[in-house]
């Protein structure tokens, strides 16, 4: 249960980062870091998703690509 309250914190200040970097900051450089390290984890987390053929499971218990 610990987990979950760390998790959903996590995601809160995420979200208000996210506020943050592409609301309220006016430096145009770091907006454009920010987004473009966000498309990035995008691009990365679906090639994961591709090579483990949608199979998270074996992420999570360590034994992808056995």
């Amino acid at each position: 249960q610990g987990d979950t309250v760390y998790a959903i914190v996590g995601f809160f200040i995420g979200i208000v980062f996210l506020y943050y970097m592409l609301m309220v900051n006016e430096m145009k450089w770091s907006k454009s870091l920010y987004l473009g390290s966000i498309v990035g984890a995008i691009i990365a987390l679906a090639i994961l998703f591709g090579a483990l053929g949608g199979d998270f499971d074996s992420l999570m218990s360590g034994k992808a690509g056995q």
